[in-house]
């Protein structure tokens, strides 16, 4: 699938609910051509919109968020960066986990689906957050080759 196009795809989606909760969604990328990857696109789109969302929702009217795209030799990912309330350590540690959520009526199921989908396409999420300050999410993809080969890099 095309990787950019789909980003680009789940963060126009995002905009009009950023706009609901008056944050600042913003999409930037480094790559210099599209991008191809190995997954189902409606699971990438869920994983996706779902830290987007989360991220919007952590944030205080005028915040904001960043999704910017990076690629790497073998590998593309995803920064999605908020400036809101942050996740308490206690709960940072434990995401990912079905029943873990920062929020007060929370499930936690939406992270853990995220992370297994990112996990059954070959990629990994890497948390980072600091109270008060915000928090950042990194998703890591294999990048998939074009060169008419059906096989990773």
């Amino acid at each position: 699938m095309s990787f950019v196009r789909e980003l680009d795809e789940v963060v126009e989606l995002m905009r009009p609910y950023a706009e609901l909760h008056k944050v600042e969604l913003f999409f930037t990328t480094t790559a210099q051509e599209d991008i191809f990857i190995k997954g189902e696109p409606s699971m990438l789109r869920f994983a996706l919109l779902n830290i987007i969302k989360n991220g919007i929702e952590a944030c205080s009217p005028k915040g904001q968020v960043n999704v910017c795209l990076h690629e790497m030799l073998k590998e593309v990912y995803i920064v999605i960066e908020d400036n809101g309330m942050g996740i308490p350590r206690h709960i940072l540690e434990q995401l990912g986990k079905p029943l873990t959520s920062g929020k007060v009526n929370g499930t936690g199921l939406g992270l853990a689906s995220t992370f297994k989908i990112a996990e059954s396409m070959g990629g990994r999420v890497e948390v980072e957050s600091k109270p008060n300050m915000g928090t950042v999410f990194s998703v890591y993809f294999p990048k998939w080759a074009v060169s008419g080969s059906n096989q990773m890099y």
